[in-house]
């Protein structure tokens, strides 16, 4: 509801900030709404673009190097294999 109200982009912002201040994961008098980690939708994301790659036939090596150029995020080749193989 969020996101439809103030655009995707925006929320992605506010998102992300709000992950980022530790100060907000306690409740601390503050009402905020439950949401997990900014990182983790960025690794939900990673992992869904390796499976895109790996579909397209490309091989671990490939993916690899791509995940580091295109996402500038390096990982191991075996890190790659495993979240190929979860497909």
């Amino acid at each position: 509801m969020v996101a439809e109200t103030v655009g995707f982009d925006a929320w992605l912002e506010v998102w992300r900030r709000l992950s980022a201040d530790d100060s907000l994961l306690h409740d601390g008098g503050q009402r905020m709404p439950k949401l997990r980690r900014y990182d983790a939708y960025l690794r939900f994301q990673r992992n869904r673009y390796i499976e895109a790659l790996a579909d397209r036939g490309m091989g671990v090596a490939q993916v690899a190097r791509a995940v580091a150029r295109n996402l500038r995020e390096p990982l191991d080749e075996k890190h790659v294999a495993k979240i190929m193989r979860r497909r």
